[in-house]
C-alpha cells in the first residue's frame, strides 16, 4: 500500500513555498526573535481546510522539533488530534492527544511524516476514538487500529519495532490499573536479551536493574544503549545539587543554578508511591534548558532569593542531630493558630496545628506527617524538602535561624513538647517479604528494625513483630514498648489488645488503659435500614409454638411467623443476632476466626428448648412453605406490647390487600405485609445442652457443669468462664488453672 505516498510530493512543494514566504523565529524561551538570535523556527503553517492548519517547528539547524494540527486563529493555538515533539538529535521526545473538537471534525484525515518527509501515520478523527494507519519508512503498512486515547486501555501491551527489519524491539506490559509491570528487550535479530519484572519497576521507572534505552523516530527503534543505572530518578533520601547557587524562597520553592548572566531552575519532583514495594520514595531529576535573566526571576518583599552561602555549612549528620532535639514553631496571628514541626527521624516530619481554646490554652487541632528528603546544596549545605499543601523547604541558616519556605521560625526544646504518637504508617513504612520472611523498611528501602520476622502487623499507632513465639511492640516512631512475656497481641483501631505477664490489657497510644469494648445486641440485619424484633407465641390451630419476626424501615412493616417441622411443637425460643453488618464498628472479632468459620451462616440464630435441653438453630429461609390459612396466636403477658404491634400490622396488611389499595403511584406510602411459613430449623448445636447463652457477642454453651465456646468446640471443657477482653476470654479449666483463651487462634494460655 504505497499509493498514498504520492500526496507528499505535492505537499512538499507547497511546504517549501510556504517556508520561503513566511518564517517565524523563536529564542530558547520560545519568544519571537530575529533569525540571528533564534534557537527555533516555524515555517508558515500548511492549510488543511477552512478550520485546521498543519504546524511544523524546527531547530535552527533544520532538524524537526514538532509536528501537529491546530485550529486556524490568529495568535491562538488549539491542538486537534495528536501532536509530536522531537529532541535536537531528531529522536522522539513526547506526544499528546487532544479529543477537543474531534467530534466536530469527524472523518477529517490528519497526516504525519518522518523527518525525511515520508508518510508515517494517517489519523482519521472519530470522536474519542481515532482510526490510525501506520506505515514503515519503506511505505509498507504496519498496522491499522482503532485507538481510544481517552481510555487507559487496561492490560495493554506497548510494542516498538526496529525500523530497519521490522522485528520486535521492546514490549511494555501494563496491568488493569495502567501500571507498568513488565518490560522485555529484544536484539535486532529478534532474540530476547533482557527481561524486567515488577519488583524492579517503580512508577514506570526501571530501578536496580540494567535496561535498554532506545533512540526512536516516530515510534520505531533506530538504535539502543544498555543503561546500568537509571539517572532519571534518585532512590536515596539524600539528593545532591552540587551546582546550586540560589533558593527561591516563596510559597512554591525551587533551586536555581547560575551560568554567567543566565539562571536555570533545577527540574525535580519528589514522590512517595503507595505500592507495597521495598523502594517507594524517589526524586525525579530532569534537565531544564530554559534560561532566565536575573530580572525574570520572581521575587518581592515576601518572596526572596537566598544565596547558598547563607545556608548553614554542616554535615548531614550534624543536621540530623540538630533537628531531632528541637521543635520548630510558626505563629499565625491572623488565623490564631500555632504550627509545630517535629522530626522524629531524618526521613519523617510531623506537623501539628494547635489552636487556642476559650481559656487561651493551646489544644491540638490536627496532626499530619510527610516523608522528608535531604537536599545537599553546594558543598555541605543541606536543607530538607517535604510536602505539605505544596513543596516545602526547611532551611537552617548560617546565622543560627531557620526558614520554612519564606517564613522565619522559632525553636523550642523537643523534650518540653509532646508529639502526638500517631502516624500515617503506610506513608512512611513498608512490610516487605523476602525468602519467606518479613522485613520492616522505610520508603527508601532502609531497614528500620533489625532482623527478619515471621510476621509484622501495624496500624497508625503501633507496629508488632513476631519471631517464633516472641513478640515485640513498637510505637509509630519505633520506640520499643516495655512489655514483657507477651503471649499474644492484636491491633484494634487505636489501641492494642495484648496478653502479657498473665494479664490482658487494652493500651492506647499513650500506653494508658483503653476502655474495654462493650458489646450490644444488634437489631438490624445486613440491610442497615431494616430493624427487627422477635417474639414467641402459641398458634392455637396447629398447637405449635411459633417465632414471630417483625421487620420495620421507613417504607414498610412486615410480620413473618415461622413454624418448624423438625422441632417439638412446644419448644421455647430465644434469639441471637450474629449477622455480618454493614458498619465497621458492628463487626465482632469472631468474624475473623483463622481456624473456624465465623458466625455468618444466617443473620439470626435462635435457641430452642424442649425437655430441659437446648440447641442452636437458624431458619432455613430457602425452603419456606407459605401457610395460606390464618393462624390464631396467643401471647404471654410479657409479649403483650409485641402482640398489639403484630395485630396492627396484620390488620393493615389485610385491609390494603383486600381493598387493592396499592398501585404504581403509591410507592411513597407505607406498606404492610403479613406472611406465615413452615420450614425446617437448621441445626448448629444439637439439643443436648443444659444452657446456651449469648454473652459479649460470643455463644457459650453449658453441659455437665462445664462450659464451651461455639464455634471453637462442640464439647464443653472449662469449669468457669469469666470476662471477655476483646480477643481474649478469661477461663478456668478442670484443674482450677486460670488463664486466657485466645478467641482468634483457639490457644489457651494459663497463668
Amino acid at each position: 500500500m504505497k499509493n498514498k505516498l504520492s500526496f507528499f510530493s505535492f505537499f512538499a512543494i507547497v511546504l517549501v513555498s510556504s517556508q520561503q514566504s513566511k518564517t517565524t523565529y523563536f529564542d530558547k524561551s520560545w519568544k519571537e526573535t530575529t533569525k540571528d538570535n533564534a534557537a527555533f523556527y516555524r515555517p508558515a503553517p500548511i492549510i488543511l481546510n477552512d478550520s485546521i492548519e498543519f504546524i511544523r517547528d524546527y531547530f535552527i539547524d533544520g532538524k524537526l522539533q514538532y509536528q501537529g494540527y491546530s485550529l486556524k486563529k490568529k495568535g491562538y493555538k488549539k491542538n486537534i488530534g495528536s501532536e509530536y515533539w522531537y529532541n535536537e538529535n531528531g529522536f522522539d521526545k513526547g506526544s499528546d492527544y487532544s479529543e477537543a473538537d474531534s467530534e466536530k471534525f469527524k472523518g477529517v484525515e490528519l497526516k504525519f511524516y518522518y523527518p525525511n518527509g515520508k508518510l508515517w501515520k494517517i489519523q482519521k478523527l472519530n470522536g474519542k476514538k481515532t482510526l490510525e494507519e501506520v506505515y514503515f519508512e519503506d511505505g509498507n503498512i504496519r498496522n491499522i487500529d482503532s485507538v481510544n486515547y481517552a481510555d487507559d486501555q487496561k492490560g495493554r501491551v506497548e510494542k516498538i519495532y526496529w525500523i530497519n527489519n521490522k522485528n520486535l524491539a521492546s514490549e511494555k506490559i501494563y496491568n488493569d490499573v495502567n501500571e507498568l509491570i513488565k518490560v522485555k528487550n529484544y536484539s535486532q535479530n529478534g532474540n530476547l536479551i533482557n527481561e524486567i519484572e515488577e519488583n524492579n519497576i517503580l512508577d514506570g521507572y526501571i530501578i536496580n536493574h540494567p535496561y535498554y534505552e532506545y533512540d526512536i523516530i516516530n515510534s520505531f527503534a533506530v538504535s539502543s544503549k544498555l543503561i546500568s543505572i537509571n539517572n532519571e530518578i534518585n532512590l536515596s533520601p539524600i539528593v545532591e545539587f552540587s551546582d546550586a547557587n540560589l533558593i527561591d524562597c516563596s510559597t512554591y520553592t525551587s533551586i536555581i543554578k547560575k551560568n554567567k548572566d543566565s539562571y536555570t531552575y533545577y527540574n525535580f519532583k519528589s514522590w512517595v508511591t503507595d505500592a507495597s514495594k521495598k523502594f517507594r520514595a524517589y526524586t525525579e531529576l530532569e534537565d531544564d534548558d530554559r534560561m532566565f535573566s536575573f530580572k525574570e526571576l520572581h521575587y518581592d518583599d515576601k518572596n526572596f532569593l537566598l544565596e547558598i552561602d547563607k545556608i548553614k555549612h554542616q554535615t548531614i549528620e550534624d543536621l540530623k542531630n540538630d533537628i531531632k532535639v528541637k521543635v520548630f514553631v510558626v505563629y499565625n496571628k491572623e488565623e490564631n493558630l500555632v504550627y509545630k514541626y517535629f522530626f522524629p527521624s531524618s526521613e519523617t516530619v510531623v506537623k501539628q496545628v494547635y489552636k487556642y481554646d476559650d481559656q487561651k490554652n493551646l489544644e491540638l487541632y490536627t496532626s499530619d506527617s510527610s516523608v522528608a528528603f535531604i537536599f545537599k546544596l553546594g558543598k555541605n549545605r543541606p536543607i530538607i524538602s517535604f510536602k505539605d499543601s505544596s513543596d516545602v523547604f526547611f532551611v537552617p541558616l548560617e546565622n543560627g535561624e531557620y526558614l520554612i519556605n519564606n517564613t522565619r521560625v522559632k525553636t523550642e526544646n523537643r523534650a518540653e513538647n509532646t508529639i502526638s504518637p500517631v502516624l500515617e504508617v503506610k506513608d512512611h513504612y513498608t512490610i516487605v517479604e523476602e525468602n519467606g520472611k518479613k522485613i520492616f523498611v522505610s520508603v527508601f528501602g532502609t531497614s528500620l528494625l533489625k532482623g527478619n520476622f515471621d510476621d509484622i502487623i501495624m496500624n497508625n499507632y503501633f507496629i508488632v513483630t513476631k519471631s517464633g513465639k516472641d513478640f515485640s511492640i513498637y510505637d509509630v516512631f519505633l520506640n520499643k514498648l516495655n512489655l514483657k512475656n507477651i503471649k499474644s497481641v492484636y491491633l484494634n483501631d487505636n489501641y492494642i489488645n495484648v496478653l502479657h505477664d498473665n494479664k490482658v490489657e487494652n493500651l492506647d497510644s499513650h500506653l494508658k488503659d483503653a476502655p474495654v469494648r462493650k458489646y450490644y445486641r444488634q437489631s438490624c440485619g445486613s440491610d442497615p435500614y431494616v430493624y427487627y424484633n422477635f417474639s414467641t407465641a402459641y398458634d392455637k390451630k396447629s398447637r405449635n409454638n411459633v417465632i414471630i419476626r417483625k421487620a420495620n424501615n421507613y417504607a414498610f412493616s412486615e410480620i413473618n411467623t415461622f413454624q418448624f417441622n423438625n422441632l417439638p411443637k412446644r419448644s421455647k425460643y430465644n434469639f441471637v443476632y450474629v449477622g455480618d453488618s454493614w458498619a465497621p464498628e458492628r463487626k465482632d472479632i469472631l468474624q475473623y476466626f483463622k481456624n473456624v468459620e465465623p458466625y455468618n451462616n444466617k443473620e439470626f440464630y435462635f435457641i430452642a428448648k424442649a425437655h430441659n435441653k437446648k440447641g442452636l438453630y437458624y431458619i432455613d429461609e430457602e425452603k419456606l412453605d407459605k401457610i395460606d390459612d390464618n393462624i390464631v396466636l396467643s401471647f404471654d403477658d410479657e409479649n403483650l406490647k409485641f402482640k398489639n404491634e403484630y395485630e396492627e400490622i396484620k390488620k393493615e396488611s389485610n385491609y390494603k390487600f383486600l381493598e387493592n389499595k396499592y398501585n404504581d403511584n403509591d410507592e411513597w406510602k407505607r406498606r404492610y405485609s403479613n406472611y406465615n411459613y413452615k420450614t425446617n430449623a437448621v441445626e448448629l448445636l444439637p439439643r443436648k445442652y443444659d444452657d446456651i447463652i449469648f454473652k459479649d457477642n460470643i455463644i457459650i454453651f453449658y453441659k455437665n457443669k462445664k462450659y464451651g465456646v461455639y464455634k471453637l468446640s462442640k464439647e464443653p471443657k472449662y469449669k468457669k468462664i469469666g470476662i471477655r477482653k476483646d480477643n481474649f476470654l478469661e477461663i478456668t479449666n478442670e484443674k482450677d488453672q486460670q488463664g486466657w483463651l485466645d478467641l482468634i487462634t483457639n490457644i489457651e494460655y494459663y497463668n
